[in-house]
């Protein structure tokens, strides 16, 4: 599992990178627990992408085919 560093204020560009907050580490899971899409949001989500790209790749095809 990967653990990434995040900062609970806001990150600062000097001299270098500074945290104005405490460092955390944060895990994946962590991170996947605070989206606020519903699992049904993201199946639709999922679904309307994979449309949108059948219908440009078919537009695209149709156009080099005529």
């Amino acid at each position: 599992m990967k653990t990434y560093l995040a900062c609970d204020g806001q990150w600062q560009i000097d001299n270098g990178i500074s945290c104005t907050g405490a460092l955390v580490s944060v895990t994946e899971t962590e991170i996947a627990g605070y989206s606020s899409l519903t699992p049904e949001q993201v199946n639709a989500l999922t679904e309307a992408t994979l449309g949108l790209f059948v219908c440009v790749f078919t537009v695209l095809v149709l156009r080099k085919v005529l």
